[in-house]
């Protein structure tokens, strides 16, 4: 499915809580490895650690990724 692995890129990855955006991270999907490039994230909410929240979905994507696509 296109939508879940898009290929290798570069690829903004966007994290929102009850529909607004709160943070975004910039990656890179080789065949093998996924690079985060840049997070950024709404300061109001860095109570949430969103710093360690990003690195977290970005880990278990890739996990996601390897079980599923076999990369």
């Amino acid at each position: 499915n296109e939508s879940i692995y898009p290929g290798p890129g570069s690829y903004h990855y966007y994290h929102r809580l009850d529909g607004k955006l709160i943070a975004m991270g910039v990656v890179d999907i080789t065949k093998k490895v996924m690079n985060s490039q840049y997070f950024i994230y709404e300061p109001d909410y860095s109570h949430l650690c969103m710093g360690v929240v990003g690195a977290i979905h970005e880990i278990e994507y890739m996990r996601m990724i390897a079980k599923n696509y076999n990369t």
